[in-house]
């Protein structure tokens, strides 16, 4: 037999090939002839009397695919560099692509990536890694292929790995310049005109009676800060904190849990024993709204931002002596209690009286949150649903300039007189200054005691 010599097949032909080698030596078995072919470092024995001649016709073809690919072989291979801040177009960046469609271009590994994208080097330019997209049964995939033309900047965790042909240059690719598009921004309506008042006299803050669930790990850190912004522009004693403590600070009242048929077992979660608590709070607040002669009652979570002008906006229109639920629907009988919501003094206390009835009839229903508690109790004993009013937002600002947000909101939040899960100090902060100074400009003119 001739003496071949071992002859390597490299990760270009095919590319999906681990490199081998065989062993031309043949051994002699029970079975004939053996060959053994060896894959990176383990052995694979195969025991067919035609191993030998299939393995020099596997060297043959290799020889002639690497003959005839000779002029082309450095423009399929890669040299990859690792570049930050440099975002290439998707494979389908023209007409956009949905999350599925870009799992498809995903791996999880950068090697394999790699291998796709030399694979594809009539369209692929390199591959991005960033936080990823989760792809099904695949969980969270990094690596995406995408075409050889920028498309502007990417964000710093970002990382570009870039294909290029041939050997390694001495400098990194450069980029081809790029234009960006004219920036389009959603078309929001204009926040209309203040609508006449219903009433002889329009709404004046001394008519609205708020009414803040919290409880006492908040104490220190969110009820301070509500205090210091919008609550600071409402008269002193129509504000109130609910909890489960004690605080004449603040002032935080403390209000018993009530326990109705249906309601999810709290245990030791504090946001499941929060939603005991209102139907106590609604009770104390109606007797100091009472006392206060208030026309309206507002109901807001600690972690929701009021804009105090904006809610007499909203509530011009109405007319205070009718029932009346204001704010965000979340379903057909529910409101979406983080955003805020506003009752008349009538449907308040209306709503006290039929308290013990709605705790008989609240096994009629899964869901036992205040929101979802309180809004089947109005619609089924009151007839009363909510009003939909935009200006309600059971989000944060930045949420309704994504694309979920524009969904929600198309053409946008009017004038606002709520956000919620507004968690961050600093968010908070920027509200409170930015509407501080808006309010400021617009009423100074007249003096702040037009609204009190």
């Amino acid at each position: 037999m001739e003496n071949l010599q071992p002859k390597v097949c490299n990760t270009l032909y095919p590319s999906t090939l681990m490199p081998y080698s065989v062993d031309p030596q043949p051994r002699r078995g029970a079975g004939g002839l053996t060959g053994r072919a060896r894959f990176g470092r383990k052995n694979v024995t195969s025991s067919s009397p035609g191993f030998l001649g299939r393995t020099r016709l596997r060297w043959q073809r290799a020889s002639e695919h690497a003959d005839a690919t000779a002029g082309t072989q450095q423009q399929q291979r890669c040299a990859w560099f690792k570049l930050q801040g440099t975002n290439l177009a998707l494979r389908f960046e023209s007409r956009g692509m949905s999350a599925q469609e870009r799992c498809d271009y995903r791996y999880a590994s950068l090697s394999v990536a790699k291998a796709a994208c030399e694979r594809a080097r009539d369209w692929c330019g390199g591959a991005s890694r960033d936080d990823g997209i989760e792809c099904g049964r695949h969980g969270k995939l990094q690596f995406e292929l995408r075409q050889n033309s920028s498309v502007g900047s990417a964000r710093g965790n970002s990382w570009l790995y870039w294909c290029t042909a041939g050997t390694m240059p001495v400098e990194p690719p450069r980029v081809r310049s790029y234009q960006a598009p004219p920036l389009l921004l959603p078309r929001w309506d204009a926040p209309e005109r203040p609508a006449a008042c219903a009433e002889a006299r329009c709404p004046r803050l001394r008519d609205v009676f708020v009414v803040i669930m919290t409880s006492a790990r908040y104490h220190s850190t969110r009820c301070p800060l509500i205090k210091q912004t919008y609550a600071a522009t409402l008269p002193a004693d129509h504000f109130a904190f609910y909890s489960d403590v004690d605080e004449a600070s603040l002032p935080a009242i403390r209000v018993e849990e009530m326990p109705f048929p249906g309601a999810q077992t709290a245990g030791g979660n504090p946001y499941l024993r929060a939603q005991l608590r209102w139907p106590a709070a609604l009770r104390r607040a109606h007797a100091t709204s009472v006392a206060l002669g208030t026309r309206w009652t507002m109901v807001v979570d600690d972690d929701t931002y009021v804009l105090p002008l904006n809610v007499l906006r909203v509530l011009r229109p109405y007319d205070s002596r009718q029932q009346l639920l204001l704010g965000q629907p979340c379903g057909e009988t529910r409101m979406c209690g983080g955003a805020g919501w506003v009752m008349s003094a009538p449907l308040h206390a209306a709503l006290v009286a039929v308290l013990p009835r709605c705790r008989a009839r609240s096994n009629a229903f899964v869901d036992a949150h205040s929101d979802a508690f309180l809004g089947f109790c109005m619609k089924a004993l009151l007839n009363t649903s909510v009003t939909p009013r935009i200006e309600f937002n059971s989000a944060e600002p930045k949420f309704y300039e994504s694309v979920r947000g524009r969904d929600d909101r198309p053409r946008g939040y009017g004038a606002p007189a709520t956000f919620h899960y507004v968690k961050k100090y600093e968010d908070w902060l920027v509200l409170h200054h930015l509407t501080s100074w808006a309010a400021h400009g617009h009423g100074a003119a007249h003096g702040p005691h037009t609204v009190s």
